[in-house]
């Protein structure tokens, strides 16, 4: 079993950089070109996206959804007609907004995806550039300084 790791918040900012091997006015632009070539460039993962046929399917998956289309066809075997279009009608209105709610956040997510700009110090400067070009594929770094995956994360979504 792992002990637990401090959250970076509570790691003195000496030794942090110090785990980092880096300074607080950053990373001089050697430094950031041998990270660059040691550990490659910062890509963000591509999520994973189904097209809009597999996100309204992904609607009736969850087993209260499931149960409800179940019911359904129990009162049509039963004969109880009404019931069965009510409780399909319910279902089919809540899957459709909940497509509608998705599709929406995914295409938002998609566009903040797209930018790949990035600021980061170097030098005591600030840079504004591609993330590629201008952060070193800071999570192995930071594998190796030892900062737990949580903290490790957390920072680097912060770069």
């Amino acid at each position: 079993m792992n002990p637990v790791q401090a959250g970076f918040w509570s790691i003195e900012v000496a030794e942090l950089l110090q785990r980092l091997q880096a300074r607080p006015a950053g990373l001089s632009g050697e430094d950031a070109s041998t990270r660059l070539a040691q550990y490659g460039p910062n890509l963000l993962k591509p999520p994973s996206r189904s097209g809009p046929f597999g996100l309204l399917l992904g609607q009736f998956k969850s087993p209260i959804i499931l149960i409800l289309i179940f019911a359904a066809g129990l009162s049509f075997f039963l004969g109880d007609h009404t019931d069965g279009v009510i409780v399909l009608g319910i279902v089919l209105v809540s899957g459709l907004l909940g497509f509608w709610q998705e599709h929406g956040a995914a295409s938002a997510v998609a566009k903040l995806l797209a930018d790949e700009t990035g600021v980061s110090a170097r030098e005591a400067e600030s840079i504004v550039g591609e993330v590629q070009a201008a952060v070193a594929r800071w999570t192995d770094f930071a594998d190796q300084a030892g900062v737990s995956g949580a903290t490790r994360d957390h920072i680097a979504g912060s770069l």
